[in-house]
């Protein structure tokens, strides 16, 4: 995009990327002497646009940009109105738009070299002192391209459930990797009887990766022990945890339960249901729903809906 070397653009990809948001961000409040507060658009819907905008909510005028609303098309419009109600709770605004995309990042005419405002395709024009542009990534194995490695269309390679890839005594793990759903635990239902897409599944969290990279150095020192996970992540925010266990590339309905006090409105469990069988689990503030479905889910415990409509922690009594 024009302007994209101006100063105030970031990603955050490394703890090197992480210092340099909080010094630049520290120089500009210094600069104006905390007069007025900065303005930061957070550009995408994904976790770490949501993460930084927790964090600078109450430091700045935070704005977040995305083509659809926030963890909508992951988890769906309850959860995603119940998080977007409770980042405005904290003052954060959202604009969403299925077409929106920057056009410009304009240079500040006070500032020069900085930017100063981005403008969008529809015309929109907005003043930022800085822009967090976090709209996913791609696994970097261009390198690898017209290798007799084996690699998906999109360029994750394909590994069995030893981490192996198709070449002898090559090893891979990690968000660049496409794996085995043989290797999601207590899963046995869903993929025997709605398999949809490929025989293999790719998950990007520092948690699988980890476990991935146990199964290959265990792999490499002939020590073959097959790689099995329940899929677990979470995000925080405000100091309170978003998560989420299991695997829902299908479900025919959700279970949504809120706080029955009524003390707490951001609270919430959404049960992902498929033919009665709860296939995931999606909570705020609610943190042993997930971990009782992931331990059920691990020892190859179908939880029902019959278990989890009335309380979400009748889970618990499936592992006594």
């Amino acid at each position: 995009k024009t302007g994209h070397f101006l100063k105030g653009i970031f990603k955050l990809k490394t703890i090197d990327d992480a210092n340099n948001i909080i010094n630049y961000f520290n120089e500009l409040n210094t600069a104006n002497n905390n007069n007025k507060k900065l303005n930061i658009i957070s550009y995408g819907g994904s976790f770490i646009s949501t993460e930084l905008a927790s964090y600078f909510a109450d430091k700045a005028n935070v704005t977040i940009v995305s083509r659809n609303k926030p963890f909508e098309k992951l988890f769906g419009s309850l959860v995603s109105n119940k998080v977007i109600k409770f980042h405005e709770s904290k003052g954060v605004k959202f604009l969403s738009n299925s077409k929106i995309n920057i056009s410009e990042f304009k240079e500040s005419k006070e500032k020069p070299g900085t930017l100063g405002a981005v403008k969008f395709n529809d015309g929109s024009k907005f003043q930022v002192d800085l822009c967090f542009i976090a709209i996913g990534a791609k696994p970097s194995t261009d390198f690898l391209k017209n290798t007799d490695l084996k690699l998906t269309l999109d360029n994750y390679i394909i590994v069995d459930k030893y981490m192996k890839t198709n070449l002898e005594n090559v090893y891979a793990c990690g968000d660049c990797v496409f794996f085995p759903r043989e290797c999601l635990s207590g899963f046995e239902f869903t993929l025997s009887k709605y398999q949809k897409k490929l025989d293999h599944v790719n998950i990007a969290h520092w948690g699988v990766a980890c476990s991935q990279g146990k199964c290959a150095a265990q792999s490499i020192l002939k020590q073959d022990d097959p790689f099995s996970t329940v899929p677990f992540f979470w995000t925080v925010h405000y100091g309170k945890s978003i998560r989420f266990s299991g695997f829902i590339e299908q479900y025919d309905k959700i279970i949504f339960h809120e706080d029955k006090t009524k003390q707490n409105e951001f609270k919430f469990a959404a049960l992902y249901i498929l033919d009665e069988i709860v296939v995931g689990v999606c909570t705020l503030d609610w943190d042993p729903v997930c971990a009782l479905f992931a331990e059920a889910m691990y020892n190859k415990i179908n939880v029902k809906q019959e278990n989890i409509e009335n309380d979400p922690l009748e889970i618990k009594k499936l592992l006594v």
